[in-house]
């Protein structure tokens, strides 16, 4: 596996927004648990896809505790492409994270309006337009819903 590019990752406005609507709109399926910023334990490395997906039943019943680093693997990873980020270094920790465990991948890229979903790292669809399909975490959204 190639070294993961270490680059300056801005924030920008449209990478914010499509962070929270996406979140929000997963949040409403009631399929899963959603976080933002998560930081993940992957062989001892700290690694924070934009959004990450686990199973419903993960959800937090005890705010007394709290977890720095998770080590339990989502289910589903989103990152949306920065102005600053290169494409490469998300398709490697892509590859990271598959074969960690997580079962799907999703790349957003703001500027295209443009969602391509992972279910191995030489296996995506692309979805532009109508509504995006993840037949392996069953997700379906109106695309317009995203990219309003």
């Amino acid at each position: 596996m190639d070294a993961i590019i270490e680059e300056e990752i801005v924030g920008s406005r449209n990478h914010s927004y499509l962070q929270t609507v996406l979140a929000a709109e997963l949040f409403n399926l009631n399929q899963f648990v959603v976080y933002t910023e998560l930081s993940l334990d992957i062989n001892s490395k700290e690694y924070k896809p934009d959004i990450a997906l686990y199973p419903f039943e993960t959800k937090i019943e005890d705010f007394q505790e709290d977890i720095l680093r998770m080590i339990d693997i989502p289910l589903g990873v989103i990152e949306i492409l920065s102005p600053r980020q290169f494409m490469e270094s998300i398709l490697d920790k892509f590859k990271l994270y598959f074969t960690a465990g997580v079962q799907s991948c999703w790349l957003v890229i703001p500027n295209l309006r443009l969602i391509s979903i992972y279910s191995n790292i030489k296996t995506y669809q692309m979805f532009y337009e109508g509504e995006i399909v993840d037949e392996i975490l069953n997700i379906r959204l109106p695309l317009n819903r995203i990219f309003r």
